[in-house]
């Protein structure tokens, strides 16, 4: 008896199960203190002090209301369970998202789809349980799963805006449904997706809001605070200029990371809130400006990956923002999917492996500065392929 599609899900569930066994059980939960810092943020809410009045949180209030969760379920002592079997749902949503996404597509796309999604988020085994990251990934995902099947905007518009209170970046995502609407004069299906995204980006502000007031939007001041992160697209670039004697820059630790100062890196550093603007939105301009027809996974992705590039920061965890979309893009651009495999095998090359090199100047340095600036050029040239193939897309009917 042939399999159905319900079974051939069923069973890439077991496979799932079967992969993060094996993968925790022989690398571990991840790496880095990320977890105590959410703990802290927890703590110190649930003792009564209001954030961003009494303490400084760098997340958006939707990150600390979720940190609440494992506080709220485990409590104090098992606080780093309860983040870990959140992080496992989260990872479970993300894969179920997937393949409910490639379900109506052939089977062969499934298992591919699948295959690539494991293989991808175990190759950033460090961070996938140790950050936040894959629950704005999950929002993102299911709110671009009911845009690209027409399932319902205000749906959409809702999971958007609650990953925007989570992390900023899926607030990006809006653009492309957005300006489909406005181009297709369907003003209902905007406005329904608009109010749906204030209202899920709104919502979590709310919680803090009656005590810090303005200051629920000082996490913003926080991250224009920091400098030029090592890790960055333009972190690297100055970093191997100085290798090669062009520039001068010096390392420094703050803000919880590592950052450059020079002369060049700090006219970078002030460049990069305008070049995160311009990359995250170029895809979604010339889809409009070319009148192109391109899948929203294709334009998605692509938006949060120019957002990657022109951001001042690019921490490894960053990668698990396109974690759900990497498998959907194996039918569009195949040679992209493969790129971005090989990004977060260099990630973790370079977190936990080779990062302490750059910073301390040890005789690893060299190999760690190729292994981070490989990942971004890697990243550059995935942009490079999803914008032209936005550009080369079918035109859109004018019907």
């Amino acid at each position: 008896m042939p399999l159905t599609t319900s079974r051939v899900a069923c069973l890439l569930v077991v496979g799932w199960i079967a992969v993060r066994a094996a993968q925790v059980l022989t690398l571990g939960w991840g790496s880095g203190a990320d977890v105590q810092l959410y703990k802290r943020y927890a703590m110190k809410w649930g003792r009564g002090k209001a954030p961003y009045r009494d303490f400084r949180p760098e997340y958006p209030p939707g990150a600390v209301a979720a940190f609440m969760a494992p506080y709220l379920t485990h409590g104090r002592t098992g606080y780093g369970k309860g983040f870990r079997s959140m992080m496992l749902l989260a990872d479970l949503g993300c894969f179920l998202t997937v393949l409910r996404w490639l379900s109506d597509r052939r089977r062969s796309e499934l298992v591919t789809g699948a295959c690539v999604y494991l293989v991808y988020s175990a190759l950033l085994f460090p961070v996938i349980y140790k950050r936040y990251d894959l629950l704005p990934a999950l929002c993102a995902a299911l709110g671009l799963y009911y845009v690209d099947k027409g399932k319902g905007d205000r749906k959409a518009g809702l999971l958007l805006g609650l990953g925007a209170s989570l992390k900023l970046w899926p607030a990006v995502l809006l653009c492309a449904p957005g300006v489909s609407h406005w181009q297709r004069k369907q003003r209902r299906k905007l406005a329904y997706l608009c109010l749906g995204a204030l209202a899920g980006l709104l919502g979590p502000f709310a919680l803090v809001a009656h005590r810090a007031g303005f200051g629920s939007f000082d996490f913003l001041g926080y991250h224009a605070e920091r400098g030029l992160q090592i890790a960055s697209t333009w972190g690297s670039a100055v970093l191997c200029l100085d290798a090669l004697g062009w520039t001068e820059a010096s390392i420094y630790h703050g803000h919880g990371a590592y950052h450059l100062r020079g002369g060049l890196a700090q006219t970078l550093a002030s460049a990069t809130m305008p070049a995160t603007v311009f990359l995250g939105l170029l895809p979604v301009v010339l889809m409009w400006w070319r009148r192109r027809s391109v899948a929203t996974v294709v334009v998605g992705p692509a938006s949060v990956l120019g957002m990657m590039l022109g951001s001042n920061v690019l921490s490894g965890q960053f990668m698990l923002w396109l974690a759900p979309f990497v498998p959907l893009l194996f039918r569009a651009k195949r040679w992209c999917v493969v790129l971005l495999v090989l990004a977060a095998l260099a990630t973790t090359l370079f977190y936990p492996v080779l990062a302490m090199a750059l910073p301390r100047g040890s005789p690893a340095y060299g190999v760690a500065l190729v292994s981070i600036a490989t990942r971004n050029l890697l990243l550059v040239i995935a942009y490079g392929l999803l914008v032209t193939h936005i550009v080369r897309g079918p035109a859109r009917s004018r019907s």
